[in-house]
């Protein structure tokens, strides 16, 4: 309970935001973003889970993000490999895709840690521009 712990705001919360933000990105707010991703879904009900996931790209995209950012491994292989599927199976285009990538790899980035030891080859989608968006921690150690 967000009363005992007093760790962030439950309605409102922005730790995730600040966290994002440590690596030079910048972080968007949009209206699903505390939204469910759908991924409990997957395997029970694959329509209901990938129009969760579409709806909620879809809002990420529309309020001009590049990329999504995820804390849970489970909603960044939603986003990111249902977005394949969509791509086959609906009307999504190329220019709909919003790669995703979780929080760790977007930190190692940021630290200078190589791609291949935070296994953004397992990553489907393209996340090579995703490095304009961070800075390096000499960057950050520089301000």
């Amino acid at each position: 309970p967000s009363d005992v712990t007093e760790f962030d705001d439950p309605v409102n919360p922005s730790l995730f935001d600040d966290l994002v933000k440590v690596t030079g990105a910048k972080s968007v707010s949009w209206p699903l973003q505390l939204e469910c991703c759908g991924a409990p879904l997957m395997g029970v009900n694959d329509t209901l889970s990938m129009d969760l996931a579409e709806k909620k790209l879809a809002d990420c995209k529309d309020a001009g993000a590049d990329y999504i950012c995820v804390g849970c491994p489970y909603c960044q292989m939603q986003f990111d490999r249902v977005q394949n599927m969509m791509l086959s199976e609906r009307e999504m285009t190329q220019e709909q895709e919003i790669p995703s990538i979780v929080y760790p790899q977007l930190l190692g980035l940021a630290m200078g840690i190589p791609e291949q030891s935070l296994g953004l080859k397992m990553n489907t989608l393209n996340i090579t521009t995703l490095e304009s968006y961070i800075k390096t921690e000499t960057e950050i150690d520089s301000e």
